[in-house]
């Protein structure tokens, strides 16, 4: 499965440098290219086999490794690509045309995606899932986006402060999971002042409302900013701008922060060479860094943060644990795997996170989970137990990665 986790994958629109004109309609390619993080050697060619601008997709993973993108600027199209054959293949159309709209995999190993009017037309939109086996997509009647319609000062394209359970099953329905504030929406909102202020979502059974808990603020002010979820359970959060504006890089903020959801503090860390804001994106990558790139005003350049965990108190770079064999490298939800570390490592931990699909700021496929049940069996072996709920450990590729006092290295499931 390492072939999967090798390359960090982007793309554009029909042309690098331009998207949207007079004659994007006839545009149905991408430009496509792929940074191979151990080399690091960048390969680019023009996608036109599945006839498909993915200008402002939906995407994510699919059960099985590939990734479904959606929509954008040719509003119906659906095209997935294979890590493992680095090729793209043209899937069923959507029943209804998308654009900037969200995706998510399901616990069933499904995609839904919902919303979407930037493309294909400018109305609420249900939602509908995709069965990647059959090639079918299903429309879901009952997932009725007008509570998410609620006032926002950019209308039907605006970010929503009320917040909802959406269910696919018997045609879909829809249940309130508490609001947000105005401070959070203004992260998105364009040509707007951005603001300092944090809050934490908690999250507990399917249906519940959901709980809004006000942070301490962030040293700076952001919007269109990125935010990570680390191996130890910190996010940072990069890039970002004081005053929000599309396809500028007005007001930059270079430097990331580092929220400790556990002490509820946050720390500056080191500056970014370049501003990362509007269509950036964030991305964990297999060795523990976060890979962040592109944004604002034609940024094609993408670099690479090494997060604190990853040096000694001294600032010399730690001695990582390296996973030499783990017994299953597909497993479903409440199994048992056994991991082997080099050097007969004692008293280390394991954290699963997820593999992610990054759009327009936004990585609905990051998860990180922790672990319960880790067992040591002496001479640096491991017996870990997955959680047994597989809305919590959803189908897909995830890193596992070992962790001590030092931390880090990772093995892929």
């Amino acid at each position: 499965m390492r072939s999967i986790c090798s390359k960090v994958l982007v793309f554009s629109s029909w042309a690098d440098r331009a998207f949207f004109g007079p004659t994007a309609s006839c545009h149905e390619i991408t430009q496509f290219a792929d940074c191979n993080l151990v080399t690091p050697a960048v390969s680019q060619r023009t996608v036109t086999e599945t006839k498909h601008d993915m200008f402002c997709p939906g995407m994510s993973f699919l059960s099985d490794g590939r990734i479904v993108i959606t929509g954008g600027e040719n509003a119906e199209t659906v095209s997935i690509y294979s890590p493992i054959t680095n090729a793209f293949t043209r899937a069923a159309d959507m029943k209804i045309p998308r654009g900037y709209q969200t995706s998510a995999t399901l616990s069933d190993g499904r995609s839904l995606t919902i919303g979407g009017s930037l493309t294909g037309g400018l109305y609420g939109k249900t939602g509908e899932v995709f069965d990647s086996t059959r090639n079918i997509w299903t429309l879901l009647q009952g997932t009725d986006p007008k509570p998410l319609l609620t006032t926002d000062r950019e209308g039907i394209v605006g970010p929503s402060k009320a917040m909802h359970w959406y269910y696919t099953d018997n045609g879909g329905s829809v249940v309130s999971a508490s609001t947000r504030t105005n401070e959070m929406d203004q992260m998105y909102y364009t040509d707007s002042a951005a603001t300092t202020a944090t809050h934490l979502i908690s999250i507990t059974d399917p249906g519940k409302p959901a709980t809004v808990e006000k942070m301490p603020n962030m040293a700076w002010a952001r919007g269109f900013a990125n935010a990570v979820v680390l191996l130890n359970d910190q996010v940072i959060v990069s890039g970002g701008q004081a005053r929000s504006a599309v396809f500028a890089d007005l007001e930059s903020v270079l430097i990331p922060e580092l929220f400790d959801p556990v002490r509820k503090t946050w720390m500056q860390l080191a500056s970014a060479a370049v501003p990362h804001n509007y269509h950036s994106v964030s991305l964990l990558l297999p060795d523990g860094t976060v890979f962040v790139g592109g944004g604002g005003m034609y940024q094609f350049v993408g670099e690479i943060f090494s997060p604190p965990y990853l040096f000694t108190s001294s600032g010399a770079a730690a001695t990582r644990p390296v996973i030499s064999a783990v017994s299953a490298s597909k497993v479903i939800v409440g199994a048992t795997i056994t991991v082997t570390l080099a050097g007969n490592l004692q008293n280390a931990s394991f954290v699963p996170v997820r593999m992610g699909t990054a759009t327009h700021n936004i990585n609905s496929d990051q998860r990180r989970v922790p672990l319960a049940n880790i067992q040591s069996n002496g001479a640096g072996k491991y017996t870990i137990r997955l959680p047994n709920d597989s809305d919590v450990v959803i189908p897909g590729p995830w890193y596992l990665f070992a962790l001590d006092k030092e931390w880090v290295r990772e093995q892929s499931m």
